[in-house]
């Protein structure tokens, strides 16, 4: 039955519509995040890390802003509408990076598609959210983050047989012709959004906020539990998109100038990067059904914060590529666990807002510490930025460790449940 079940959570033609397009969309966007970095570096003339940050401030106010309306339309009217304005805007932006020639165009086209995370990413959280059983959104959110991720992998091995073919040095016609490539495969990608409709999320009497058996409701629709776990996830997410954003864009330039890796051989690490966090988020995935998602992510973070003070020391080649490699999985394996963690404490009606907000950690704030980590990075070297980051992650993770963690439920349980308490509701639930 349970297998049954999860058959099904797959199957919804949302969630289906997600998986399906996720190989095309994530090859797409893992070749053109390793190559629009690199855009910046060959168009600037000094500074480059400083015009990078710059780049990214700019582009984290666009998100904010695009972000606030799209949460909003999309809590007030359709949900997939908004991804697929997203997607149209998307491939917009692609087609703006094949013509790019100055570090003003790749803020233009930057800016295009922060406008389409902006719209789409809150929409796409809650509708997953709204489609999926409770009791599988950890299962459910580990597939999708691993498909997504080893696909990732594929754009920087895309990017390996372009650079070793054509060139080693950041160069313009290069970069333009991965562009194009990006583009081809965000536009097949786009078939399965085809999938994507409102109408196919969950009955509301099959959804529930964790703990609301249990709680005394608090503002909103959250239980008080809920409410707290809400608030801790979005402020440790505040610190750790800030602490992202000093350092984490610029770890391309780091094993590029500081250990003079070529290009191809640079994405190849970064593609298998990617596949380790896609293998080690679906394990975690299934781990916090397990063990619980609290002592996951915990666990998970604190590995990745040990690994990142190793790489402020500057060690030797071979232990910074692993040190990149084991940081990079464990900090962002936790995503799926996450996910699912704010969406089940989360009331249906409040999700898009609540992803908002989440997404604003991840926009604003990685664009001011980019801005900042890209200043100090040119003034004091990598190390700094390395240090403060780890600092604000330990930080988030010992405030990440305070929350109450409730079991999720299947859509069975939660009738009995209600049924137990209200005999009329389950004969309304019955018709």
């Amino acid at each position: 039955m349970e297998n049954l079940n999860k058959k099904a959570a797959l199957l919804n033609r949302n969630v289906l519509g997600f998986l399906l397009s996720s190989p095309f969309n994530s090859i797409a966007f893992g070749l053109s995040w390793f190559t629009s970095t690199f855009m910046i570096y060959a168009f600037a003339d000094a500074d480059k890390n400083t015009q990078l940050g710059r780049v990214g401030g700019i582009v984290a106010i666009v998100t904010l802003i695009s972000s606030l309306a799209g949460a909003y339309i999309s809590d007030h009217y359709r949900r997939d509408v908004m991804i697929y304005i997203s997607y149209f805007i998307s491939v917009f932006s692609f087609y703006q990076y094949t013509k790019a020639d100055s570090v003003a165009d790749v803020l233009f086209a930057q800016s295009v598609m922060s406008l389409s995370w902006g719209i789409g990413g809150p929409s796409q959280n809650a509708l997953v959210a709204d489609s999926t059983p409770p009791n599988l959104r950890n299962w459910v959110y580990g597939w999708l983050f691993a498909v997504s991720n080893i696909f990732l992998a594929g754009g920087n091995i895309v990017g390996y047989f372009l650079f070793s073919r054509y060139g080693q040095d950041p160069n313009p016609e290069v970069l333009r012709l991965a562009m194009k490539v990006s583009l081809g495969l965000a536009i097949i990608g786009g078939i399965f959004f085809l999938l994507i409709n409102d109408k196919h999320v969950l009955p509301a009497e099959k959804d529930i906020v964790l703990g609301e058996q249990e709680d005394e409701k608090a503002v909103g629709g959250f239980t008080k539990s809920g409410l707290y776990a809400v608030g801790i996830m979005l402020f440790s997410g505040y610190l750790i998109g800030f602490g992202a954003g000093l350092s984490i864009p610029f770890l391309q330039f780091f094993f590029y100038e500081e250990y003079k890796i070529k290009l191809d051989d640079l994405s190849l690490i970064f593609a298998l990067m990617m596949v380790l966090t896609g293998f080690l988020g679906k394990w975690l995935a299934d781990l916090g059904t397990k063990y619980g998602r609290v002592k996951m992510i915990v666990i998970s973070q604190g590995i990745a914060v040990i690994l990142l003070y190793a790489l402020a020391t500057y060690p030797p080649l071979y232990i910074a590529i692993i040190a990149l490699l084991a940081r990079n999985a464990s900090m962002n394996a936790v995503g799926p666990l996450s996910q699912a963690l704010l969406m089940d404490n989360t009331p249906r009606i409040r999700r898009s807002t609540v992803s908002l907000l989440s997404n604003i950690g991840w926009s604003l704030l990685f664009g001011v510490g980019q801005l900042i980590g890209g200043m100090l990075i040119d003034r004091y070297g990598y190390w700094i930025a390395f240090l403060i980051t780890a600092t604000l992650y330990l930080t988030a993770t010992i405030m990440i460790a305070t929350i109450r963690e409730h079991k999720s439920r299947s859509p069975g349980e939660i009738v009995a449940s209600v049924s137990s308490e209200d005999p009329i509701e389950l004969i309304h639930q019955d018709l």
